[in-house]
Formats: C-alpha cells, structure tokens, sequence
C-alpha cells in the first residue's frame, strides 16, 4: 500500500496529503477487482516525474485498464492509490502531442494531491487537479500550448456534469502553471 506523505506548496496555496492518497476523478467509480496491466515504463515515467517535480515523495502506480480515458483511484482497504488509463485514448493524445498524454497524467496525478479532492463538488475536483497538472508542466518546462493542448482538443468547450467548461479549466490550468512557473 502507498502512503504518500508531503507538504507541497504550489503558489500561495497549500496542497498536502499525509495519510492515503484518496483522489477522486470523475471516471473512478469503477470497483476493484477489474484486471489490470502495468502501464509502459514511459507513462510510468511521466507520472514518477510529476511527483518528483510536485517534491512529493512516493510512487503511483499506473495501469492499463478499462476506463473511458483516464482515471484516479484512490486507496482503498484492498488496493493502493492508483492512476489508470486506456490505452487507445492515451496513444492517440501522443501521436497528436507527446505532451497531451502527459498533461492527462498530470491531471491524474493532480487529482491524488490536490485537497478539493475531498469537495463534493466534481467541478471543485477537477478545477483543482487541471491547477496541479498546470504546476507540474511548468516545472517540467512545457510550453503553456504544449501543456493545454490535451484540453483545447478533448473537451467540450460547454463543460458536463462532471466536468467544468474548457475556459474554466485552462484558466485553473494557467493559475496553476504560472503560480509554479520557473
């Protein structure tokens, strides 16, 4: 089991997780048990840099799995946190744009650190992982296009129940991207 302990400070605002990584995504409602296979090492990468470049210490597991695209899962009593992916969806994102598909595990990864994953609010959730993925990308030097390409392209510029409208989300990105800038 991964316990994931840090205080990170991205900004002016405090970000820390100090017991289970518990994460929440709008895909993750999905149970255990479901088979899984281990990502490839350069997604396993991706998501082991954001972590480093967030100063969180601790490994996320990634998995290949039957999700709509991609999902947090946080920790349960029978399973550690976890981030997984379809493949299909992941592989496109990075024939387009190798940073989309990072900038989606980013945003995973956003949803394991952030506290408003403990919002009832789904737009509060991922608000605030787009506001961590966009911190992560800059520390990684991604250009801001690179970074938002994933959003500019996916996402329905109206926003669903799960999920806020695209201007929302680029501009917590932005909040997030420059508050961390180099």
């Amino acid at each position: 089991m991964v316990i994931v302990k840090a205080v990170v400070f991205l900004g002016t605002a405090l970000f820390s997780i100090n017991t289970f990584a518990n994460g929440l995504c709008a895909f993750s409602k999905m149970g255990g048990g479901v088979p899984y296979q281990t990502a490839p090492q350069i997604a396993i990468s991706d998501v082991q840099n954001v972590l480093d470049v967030l100063e969180i210490q601790g490994q996320l597991p990634v998995y290949l799995g039957p999700v709509q695209n991609a999902a947090a899962f946080p920790a349960t009593f029978n399973s550690a946190a976890h981030i997984v992916y379809n493949p299909h969806f992941l592989n496109s994102l990075f024939e387009q744009n190798r940073y989309a598909a990072l900038s989606v595990l980013a945003h995973e990864v956003g949803h394991h650190v952030d506290n408003s994953r403990f919002s009832s609010n789904s737009w509060s959730r991922e608000l605030g992982a787009d506001f961590v993925a966009g911190c992560a990308l800059s520390r990684m030097n991604v250009s801001f296009n690179d970074a938002t390409y994933a959003l500019k392209t996916m996402f329905d510029v109206y926003g669903s129940p799960s999920h806020p409208d695209t201007p929302k989300r680029l501009n917590a990105m932005k909040s997030g991207y420059q508050q961390c800038g180099n």
